[in-house]
């Protein structure tokens, strides 16, 4: 009973994780990103493909083989940390969105573009196997990068 209690408050304080990301994205980009004219073509774009292809290779492809082979639980000092594939998928899926190629043809590494995405990684990851479908972090993700995108634009 008390390890399903404090399961509860774990997956509570990573949905409210999330959602504080949501608003703290939201209030950042439109006070401190250059400003985007209003493209509904864009908008349309970051609900669909984003959404469905990065899930479909990352959380749907990745996870679930990561899944079936590596340990199923990590436990460190007497603590259950789960299966590493959630963490593994979600590293990866930082520095996909982490590295930049510049204009002059070399790569950078944006450490907020890969700590803000790996968060969400493991949200999404955590949510795809709770819930034993890709479809919930599909939703979540399109929703997310649609959101985004909405305020950048003018």
């Amino acid at each position: 009973m008390k390890k399903a209690i404090l399961v509860l408050i774990l997956q509570l304080i990573i949905v409210i994780i999330f959602l504080a990301q949501i608003v703290i994205t939201t209030v950042m980009t439109s006070t401190f990103e250059t400003k985007e004219k209003w493209d509904i073509n864009t908008i349309l774009f970051q609900l669909t493909a984003p959404g469905i292809s990065e899930e479909i290779a990352y959380r749907g492809i990745m996870l679930g083989l990561l899944f079936k082979i590596l340990k199923p639980n990590i436990i460190i000092f007497k603590n259950n940390f789960g299966n590493p594939a959630i963490l593994i998928t979600a590293i990866l899926f930082g520095f996909a969105h982490g590295l930049h190629l510049t204009n002059s043809y070399g790569i950078e590494f944006n450490m907020f573009s890969f700590f803000f995405t790996l968060s969400y990684g493991i949200f999404w990851g955590w949510l795809t196997i709770r819930s034993g479908s890709i479809l919930l972090a599909m939703i979540s993700h399109s929703l997310a990068d649609g959101t985004y995108f909405i305020a950048k634009m003018k």
